[in-house]
């Protein structure tokens, strides 16, 4: 399903996976024959970042907060976010809300998480979602 949105199978481009934990679309992109489609994850956590290069070495897998300013990513034909607005932990589903929101503007290029409101810019303060990111343990 999240390969659907590849509009040309055989034309040559490039997709962030966001969040990509341990970068398992590889083996979807694989098995869909994707071969002219460049792969690269996207992940918070350093443990899962790790884990998944370790499985997949061939793969870019970048580890940016992109909330902090500063950050940067290259630019992607397409990115695609599975399975990071399922798990929000103690943040309440306003909050949750609020980083889906903070999210979305990072990485459209609108700014790091800030808008203009009635000629004032305005930011969204929430807690790090890297404080609730799950620790993998010895079975990964």
């Amino acid at each position: 399903m999240m390969l659907d949105v590849i509009r040309d199978r055989n034309a040559l481009a490039t997709l962030l996976d966001f969040g990509c934990g341990l970068a398992a679309l590889t083996c979807y992109i694989a098995d869909a024959g994707l071969t002219t489609l460049r792969y690269a994850g996207l992940e918070l956590s350093h443990e899962f970042a790790d884990a998944a290069r370790r499985g997949n070495p061939d793969i870019e897998i970048l580890q940016v907060d992109v909330l902090e300013d500063g950050a940067h990513l290259p630019t992607f034909d397409y990115v695609v976010m599975n399975g990071i607005f399922t798990r929000r932990h103690p943040l309440s589903a306003e909050a949750m809300d609020g980083y889906v929101w903070q999210l979305q503007l990072a990485i459209s290029g609108d700014g790091l998480g800030r808008r203009e409101i009635s000629g004032q810019q305005s930011e969204v303060q929430l807690p790090f979602i890297s404080k609730w990111a799950p620790i993998l343990g010895p079975s990964v």
